[in-house]
């Protein structure tokens, strides 16, 4: 497992003579709301690979689950190429991403910065009526329900904490606070001809949410 120190800006992944490069396939996890996507948004320029963002894959129009055979035709399509960051809880990640990739980064963060951030998104897509995936939106009536990402972060943090930590090995990289991955995205070489990031999804959100305010 690849650990950044709070006070340290040195990573394997991208430190100078390093003889370890720079990952072309990175996969993106965490609890509901911790700011996945917020996180592979910025990788993907960074890396000049295309954004794979799962939950576009998992879910129709008007919220309909997307039956597994499905998503994972789509997804086996969209990683198909040699360099990609893929972001989201995915239940055949594990067996069918995490043995591609070349680094998994989980953000492991406190649980009251995942509640303070999945609750601030959910707000802010509810108020703002933000365009998610396949034209979907979040409302008001959405918070009643037990799948709802507040209730999710809520009964997954712990579970999710425990799964991950079982996994750790050397193609992971734990972050434990949005300093810890500020620090490391700013020291990851920026691909010299980025052109913008390619994202692959069904329906990618209409709005990103403000500097500041996560997403995923």
């Amino acid at each position: 497992m690849i650990e950044l120190m709070a006070s340290s800006r040195d990573a394997r992944w991208h430190r100078a003579g390093s003889s370890v490069p720079v990952p072309r396939r990175v996969v993106v996890v965490g609890t509901s709301g911790v700011g996945k996507s917020h996180l592979a948004g910025k990788l993907a320029p960074i890396l000049d690979v295309p954004l794979v963002e799962l939950d576009a894959f998992k879910h129709g129009p008007g919220w309909r689950r997307i039956d597994s055979a499905t998503v994972r035709v789509a997804v086996t399509a969209a990683t198909e190429g040699e360099c990609w960051v893929a972001d989201g809880n995915w239940d055949e990640a594990p067996t069918l991403l995490w043995p591609r990739a070349d680094l998994i980064v989980w953000l492991d963060y406190p649980g009251w910065v995942v509640m303070q951030r999945v609750l601030r998104r959910s707000v802010l897509r509810t108020v703002l009526r933000r365009r998610l995936w396949n034209g979907n939106r979040e409302d008001l009536r959405d918070w009643f329900d037990l799948t709802h990402p507040v209730y999710l972060a809520i009964r997954t943090i712990r579970s999710r904490r425990r799964a991950y930590t079982a996994c750790l090995d050397d193609h992971w990289l734990r972050l434990r606070s949005p300093t810890q991955a500020r620090r490391w995205l700013s020291s990851l070489p920026r691909a010299a001809d980025a052109t913008g990031t390619r994202t692959i999804s069904t329906q990618q959100e209409e709005d990103r949410v403000p500097h500041g305010l996560v997403d995923g």
